[in-house]
C-alpha cells in the first residue's frame, strides 16, 4: 500500500532540478545545434571523424525519441499517485494517463 509519511518527492524534486541545470549547462557549453556531433569532431582523429560524428547522431536522434516517451509515462505515472493519494479507493491505472497525454500531443 502506498505511505505518505516517507515521501520520496522532495528528494525526486532535487535530483530532477539538478538534472535540468546539468543539462542546461551542456548546452549552453555547445551552443549549436548538433553540438554533440560537433564536439565529436573536434576532439576525434581524423580518420574517425566521420563515423563518430554518424554514430553520435544516431544516438541524439533515439535519446530523444526516448525522452520524448518516458517524459510521458512518467507525467502518467505522477498523475496516478495524486490520484492513488487523494482517492486511495479508486483503482487508477497509469496507461489511462498516458493515453490522455498522447492523444493531446496529437
Amino acid at each position: 500500500m502506498f505511505q505518505t509519511e516517507h515521501s520520496p518527492s522532495l528528494f525526486v524534486a532535487v535530483g530532477q532540478t539538478l538534472l535540468m541545470t546539468s543539462l542546461a549547462e551542456y548546452c549552453t557549453i555547445w551552443p549549436t545545434a548538433g553540438g554533440q556531433q560537433y564536439y565529436t569532431q573536434a576532439v576525434s582523429t581524423l580518420a574517425l571523424r566521420p563515423i563518430l560524428s554518424y554514430l553520435v547522431g544516431w544516438a541524439v536522434l533515439v535519446g530523444e525519441i526516448s525522452t520524448g516517451s518516458s517524459c510521458a509515462l512518467n507525467s502518467a505515472q505522477i498523475i496516478e499517485s495524486f490520484v492513488e493519494v487523494t482517492h486511495p479507493e479508486y483503482d487508477w491505472k497509469v496507461i489511462l494517463s498516458l493515453r490522455v497525454q498522447q492523444l493531446n500531443r496529437c
